[in-house]
């Protein structure tokens, strides 16, 4: 019947299979051979008009546009690069993906990527942010179509010779634009260091015109401020206008100068951000040089008008006040009241110190860093620690095994006996064990990886900040690839601790990638290629995923003496808060299951404080340094209280895991998680400012690598010089500290060295102070351990100025 059937419809079964051929030759062969030699492909670099930056133009079989890295062409070494794809379809639509491949040491690389999409006859721009981009010596970046053919693949270097006279050659740590009609004057800039001297960042100035100037929000992303000096800004556009106070509400840095009589750098934003130059008059500045001696400059400054819905605070520590600075959003808007381009300014001799004073502020420099590499690391051993807790789930298997032995003995045995054929148990067991070993091969395939216990998340959320961070660990011991897909609400995703490849002159194409981070309308899709059984990768996730109610959490009466604070405070939200820390300066508490609603009391007593020469965990007690609490505890006492900060704020922060925290776009549940509420009080103090301690800000020694900084004694007695203010001074008061010998203080009315502060949290004010300061406001305090101690804590001193 077959063969009769194959004879008669011979013909068309032929031509089906030809067709079927030709389909699959299509689609593997054509679809998928290189380019032909004669296909035309284009890639040249090329300057960008009204900027002093290089982008690069490029053409394909069908498609024409232009590439640009970083802002305006510059990219920061380790900062964030936006990559700009201005593309024109020619003759049919184009879809496909845009690919920004960070190559790794380990062969393979960091990859994001972002969809494109370009109807025939229309051009499009996609932006694709690289949040963080590391240290590469080169990237790689390409255009693949839907099939995943690759249409354009092109190394982009940031440091051979083919480039090394252009944009990328120079790294620098601070990315600057300038929107001025007389941008070469301010090329000095480009000469400055800005930041503390043992961690110092260069500037680059990138110059932008009115038709270079950035249109969306998305084209500011890698400059680490904006200069507007000496230009109308009325000749923006509207759209400008609206992506500059867009960019500075989600985080950006402006500083617009005044000083202008003919041109007035306020007036084309009047209406954006409030501020009106009345007139301009002639001031005098002052500014001390290298040598202590003052310089004075006569100036022309701008007389100002600022909007009252912004805080405004002086900028700097000028004489007269040279500018303001308000927080707009997350960013911050600063007004300089002369210009930079002004021609006394540039001629004046402490120019340059004039100049890195003013952008250290504008750019954030003179403030304290988030976190440092320390409580990073807390970070991510608190991410470990969860791995650590984790016991296998044997209750299915169990049930499994239970029921395959149930099943086993009652067909192969008790029926096979019953129907007489227990020689049929050869073929019995081995199709029971292969049906079995399928399933749970099913079973184990079809969970859901994002509800495995391989992910887990430390969320910190601060009510002072408009986004929080979230960490974010995969690990698994069997190294299987895995992905999730993230919320809308996360709009960046970083890779922390990748090694990458900075290797020079080599080709850096890479056999796959660790870390794929696609970018889509949705939101983000990471995946996780295959690796060695055990490896960890930590992402840095950035977003808004908190509501309203998790925003102000707690309510406080608290009260302050100079060494301690007492009160109560109220957990106002719905969240059981397995630990609660009441932070002030070095002083701290920490209160146990605080339930949702419940007021707790905070005594003297509880309050502790601590200092740099506390080992690890030795601040927060009790935890186990393996655990996940007491590793959070840990970070927050780096992130929060290894800083010089104010008695005047006080830091309430909640720890909890038991919150509904939703991470990931589909229904599945994060189940190792645990969330840090941080709320900022200010208390109202009866003194005036504090130095919380003597050690880190007031010594009359100077060099680096004093132990007695680092809180410190290196030897059974030691003599320390402090200076003061001495006009100023209200109270020296000890905290509680850990020293167990005895201060003596040099008294300048009788010539002898008295004991004072014999006991922690007592304190010497008034007459009984002024004794042991000299003329000059000098302090000579001797430090003296017990007999048999040669090394050991310095005791805390703070300072409390009298209140103004």
């Amino acid at each position: 019947m077959i063969n009769d059937l194959f004879r008669t419809y011979k013909k068309i079964i032929l031509l089906l299979l030809v067709l079927l051929c030709s389909v699959v030759f299509w689609f593997y062969g054509c679809r998928h051979q290189q380019r032909s030699q004669s296909e035309v492909v284009e890639w040249n670099k090329k300057t960008i008009k009204g900027t002093n930056g290089y982008c690069y133009k490029f053409k394909t079989s069908n498609c024409t546009g232009t590439v640009t890295f970083g802002a305006a062409g510059y990219v920061a070494k380790d900062k964030e690069m936006p990559v700009t794809l201005d593309i024109f379809a020619a003759e049919k639509d184009f879809t496909g993906v845009m690919k920004v491949t960070l190559p790794g040491e380990n062969g393979k690389g960091i990859a994001y990527q972002s969809a494109v999409k370009c109807k025939a006859g229309e051009k499009k721009k996609i932006v694709l942010n690289v949040p963080q981009l590391g240290d590469p010596s080169a990237i790689c970046f390409e255009i693949m179509d839907s099939f995943g053919v690759t249409e354009l693949s092109e190394d982009v270097s940031f440091s051979d010779t083919k480039n090394r006279n252009g944009a990328f050659s120079e790294q620098a740590e601070n990315l600057i634009g300038v929107l001025s009609g007389q941008s070469k004057e301010l090329s000095y800039l480009n000469s400055l260091k800005i930041g503390e001297e043992s961690d110092e960042e260069s500037v680059k100035v990138v110059c932008y015109s009115k038709n270079s100037f950035p249109q969306t929000e998305e084209e500011f992303q890698g400059l680490d401020g904006m200069i507007i000096d000496s230009f109308d800004t009325k000749s923006l556009s509207g759209k400008q206008k609206s992506a500059l106070k867009s960019w500075l509400k989600s985080g950006g840095k402006l500083l617009i100068a005044g000083g202008g009589q003919q041109i007035d750098s306020f007036e084309g934003l009047e209406k954006t951000f409030g501020i009106i130059q009345e007139d301009v008059v002639v001031s005098e500045l002052y500014l001390a040089d290298a040598d202590n001696t003052v310089q004075e400059l006569p100036i022309l400054m701008s007389n100002l008008q600022l909007s009252q819905k912004y805080e405004w605070e002086a900028y700097g520590d000028f004489e007269p006040e040279i500018g303001y600075t308000a927080a707009v959003g997350s960013g911050k808007i600063s007004i300089l009241r002369f210009s930079l381009t002004n021609s006394a300014f540039l001629q004046w001799s402490v120019r340059d110190k004039a100049a890195v004073e003013i952008l250290s502020h504008f750019i954030g420099k003179d403030e304290d860093t988030e976190s440092s590499d320390t409580s990073l690391w807390y970070v991510k051993k608190a991410l470990y620690a969860f791995m650590k807790s984790q016991l296998p789930n044997t209750f299915f298997y169990g049930v499994f095994f239970i029921f395959y032995i149930l099943l086993m003995v009652t067909i192969a045995y008790y029926y096979l006996c019953k129907i007489k054929k227990r020689e049929y148990i050869w073929i019995i067991v081995p199709v029971l064990a292969l049906f079995f070993t399928v399933g749970l091969f099913i079973r184990s395939r079809g969970m859901k990886s994002s509800g495995d216990s391989y992910f887990s998340a430390l969320r910190v959320t601060d009510s002072e900040k408009e986004q929080e961070n979230i960490y974010f660990l995969y690990q698994n011991d069997e190294g299987v690839e895995g992905n999730v897909n993230f919320l809308s609400t996360i709009t960046s995703v970083i890779p922390m601790d990748y090694n990458y490849r900075t290797i020079v002159g080599k080709n850096i194409k890479t056999s796959g990638e660790d870390i794929t981070i696609n970018n889509t309308q949705k939101g983000f899709d990471v995946a996780f290629e295959e690796s060695v059984p055990g490896t960890s990768r930590i992402l840095k996730l950035s977003g808004n995923t908190k509501s309203a109610s998790e925003k102000e959490v707690f309510t406080q009466d608290i009260f302050t003496t100079y060494t301690s604070f007492y009160g109560n405070i109220t957990n106002t939200s719905s969240n059981n808060f397995s630990r609660v820390i009441l932070i002030r300066g070095n002083q701290y508490a920490i209160l146990k299951s605080v339930k949702a609603g419940e007021k707790a009391s905070v005594s003297k007593d509880m309050v502790k404080c601590w200092n740099h020469f506390d080992e690890e965990n030795s601040a927060f007690g009790t935890e186990n340094e393996n655990t996940v609490t007491g590793n959070i505890m840990e970070y927050l006492q780096q992130t929060y209280m290894n800083t010089q900060k104010s008695k005047e704020e006080l830091l309430v922060v909640g720890v909890t895991s038991e919150n509904d925290f939703k991470l990931f776009s589909d229904d599945n549940v994060l189940k190792n998680h645990v969330t840090v509420m941080i709320n900022h009080f200010t208390l109202e103090e009866e003194t005036g400012e504090h130095i919380l301690n003597i050690n880190m800000s007031c010594l009359k020694q100077e060099g680096e690598g004093l132990a007695i900084e680092e809180d410190t004694l290196e030897e059974n007695k030691t003599e320390v010089s402090y200076v003061f203010d001495k006009e100023e001074i209200e109270a020296l008061a000890r905290n509680k500290d850990n020293f167990t010998g005895k201060i003596y203080a040099y008294n300048y009315s009788t010539g002898q060295r008295d004991r004072i502060l014999s006991s922690t949290e007592s304190y010497i004010t008034g007459e009984s102070l002024n004794s042991y300061l000299s003329g000059d406001g000098e302090m000579r305090i001797t430090y003296k351990m017990d007999a048999s101690d040669e090394y050991g804590p310095a005791p805390v001193l703070s300072l409390i100025y009298k209140k103004q």
